[in-house]
């Protein structure tokens, strides 16, 4: 009987027998866009003196350094915003040299898009002004197309990702064990969920392992008031629901089990638009709803952006 132990910080699946232990180990990094900012010390206790850029380096090095050890390092998932601010080319520059140096190792990597790493201002995850996708600058650095050791993400034999290549996924065999890394975009869209559930649905003999930046969400979630009932006429919202304080675009909040923009002025053509492109997206609890509770070789959900 095969049995798996998951461990905080680094990860692992143990697959124990009783002759012998073989484990699988990866890393979630999640939230690094302090240090893909590098901000100098400027006499902050806590910051690295050579610039924060300089740590998230060293984590990755360190990551390296465990290779051919006791604790070797099997692959890394990054929890999304690589970045803090998604239009600044420099830290996009930062966070793949620092990326690089897994890759140049051999350690196999994914990275998720985060709400920072949206390239119009994180709390507008959306294109309103006609200059672009928002997804361009991490499509650019960790899309299908974008570098990997020489060559590209694409061209590994482990990799896979949705159709828009704002989603992916690693496929790894690890010691006759069939593993997979999802990395699911923002704000859980529903057409990058579907993506995903169609690669779960195919691979049933294939443990995976699901992360998304955003799975819980904060501001009334922590004070108890998930469920404080407010309404918002101006919205076309007479009958009180439970109240969310924050939304990022395109991924409505759901209220009462409907998307809603708070910004819209125009509500019922938002929802349409939203319902019909795919962009709509989800709660954890839808994740956890359409994914890991109808397939069963789905291990763990996990996300970054919340502390806790």
């Amino acid at each position: 009987m095969k049995l798996f132990r998951i461990l905080a910080a680094v990860s692992a699946i143990a697959c124990i027998t009783p002759a012998s232990a073989e484990v699988f180990r990866w890393v979630s990094m999640p939230d690094a866009q302090f240090y893909a900012e590098n901000v100098l010390a400027d006499g902050v206790q806590f910051t690295d003196p050579r610039g924060t850029g300089m740590i998230y380096s060293d984590i990755t090095q360190w990551i390296v350094e465990q290779q051919g050890t006791a604790n070797e390092i099997h692959y890394v998932q990054q929890l999304g915003d690589l970045v803090q601010n998604g239009e600044i080319v420099d830290e996009w520059d930062l966070a793949e040299a620092a990326m690089d140096i897994l890759e140049e190792a051999g350690v196999i990597d994914g990275a998720e898009e985060g709400n920072h790493d949206c390239a119009f201002g994180f709390d507008n995850c959306r294109d309103d002004l006609g200059l672009g996708s928002y997804h361009q600058n991490y499509l650019t650095y960790f899309g299908p197309q974008s570098d990997y050791a020489g060559s590209t993400f694409a061209d590994q034999p482990w990799y896979r990702s949705s159709p828009s290549g704002v989603s992916n996924a690693q496929l790894i065999n690890f010691n006759g064990r069939k593993l997979g890394f999802i990395n699911i975009s923002i704000g859980n869209p529903q057409a990058e969920l579907d993506w995903a559930k169609e690669l779960v649905a195919s691979e049933p003999d294939r443990i995976f392992i699901v992360g998304s930046h955003m799975l819980n969400y904060d501001g009334a979630f922590y004070s108890g008031r998930e469920t404080e009932p407010v309404t918002a006429p101006a919205l076309g919202l007479t009958t009180p629901v439970p109240f969310y304080p924050r939304t990022f675009e395109p991924f409505p909040l759901y209220i009462a089990g409907t998307p809603v923009n708070p910004f819209s002025p125009d509500l019922a053509a938002e929802l349409e638009a939203y319902t019909s492109s795919g962009e709509m997206g989800n709660f954890g609890q839808n994740v956890y709803q359409e994914l890991t509770t109808q397939y069963p070789n789905v291990l763990l959900l996990h996300s970054g952006h919340n502390c806790g």
